[in-house]
């Protein structure tokens, strides 16, 4: 554990430096999706994977989140995103010329300019749009900053047929809203560009925010060599002494 100081000058223990994730907690995250693809379950969703960091971490899994928190350590917590890709390790793609930052497309909430701020047609002004959806993103930022000092998002790049990983974290700060100029797409949604650089798309049917983040360099890739049979209905039962008896009809 680590200390660091807060804004109102308190220090506070850290679960670890940011992104600088140690071996145990990749060891305890390993640990668990081998346990899963060994009881027959072949993917995680997020609020499982959720758990399962939870737990990695020592820490609590959430089941209503508040504001933007899904897992929390004392003064720390952590929105967390898992991503399924074919290829988690590659950090760069090229596209007819130098290459490129990859990135990932992360569903950071559902924002309703008409239910949080009365807008009657979404579309009639696209940039006041967009800053309402930022606006309301950095509302639950903010609640969630209320509430710790120290609020990271989590991002975990999964292949779970090649037992291939990537993660990542970074700080979560409110978003600067008048940075970013939005456009309507072809398929009318809207886009938020940071100069010529794609950042969200927001859907006005469902009201999906998305977030286009980058892979740092600096993340954290593993993978899983090892992997036994997975287990059989009946070798479990066996294990665990069951008997016809147990089962009574009522």
């Amino acid at each position: 554990m680590a200390n660091i100081r807060t804004r109102s000058g308190y220090t506070v223990s850290e679960p670890y430096p940011m992104n600088g994730f140690p071996p145990s907690v990749i060891e305890e995250l390993g640990k668990r999706l081998v346990y899963r693809r060994v009881v027959g379950q072949s993917d995680v969703d997020g609020n499982e994977f959720s758990r399962i960091f939870a737990e990695a971490v020592d820490g609590t899994a959430l089941n209503a989140p508040l504001g933007i928190a899904d897992v929390t350590w004392n003064a720390c917590c952590w929105s967390v995103k898992t991503v399924k890709n074919s290829r988690p390790h590659a950090l760069t793609t090229v596209s007819r010329g130098p290459e490129r930052q990859r990135t990932l497309r992360l569903i950071i909430g559902r924002n309703s300019p008409t239910y949080s701020a009365g807008v009657d047609n979404p579309t009639a002004d696209i940039q006041s749009t967009g800053n309402i959806v930022l606006e309301i993103q950095n509302n639950r930022i903010s609640e969630s900053r209320g509430r710790y000092s120290d609020v990271r998002l989590m991002v975990f790049v999964r292949n779970m047929e090649t037992r291939e990983f990537t993660m990542f974290e970074r700080p979560i700060v409110p978003f600067a809203v008048n940075s970013y100029t939005w456009r309507q797409n072809a398929r009318g949604n809207l886009e938020g560009f940071e100069g010529e650089t794609h950042r969200f798309t927001w859907q006005p049917h469902g009201s999906q925010l998305t977030l286009i983040e980058p892979i740092p360099a600096s993340a954290t890739r593993f993978r899983i060599k090892g992997l036994p049979e997975e287990l059989q209905m009946e070798n479990v039962l066996n294990a665990v002494g069951f008997e016809p008896s147990w089962i009574e009809v009522v």
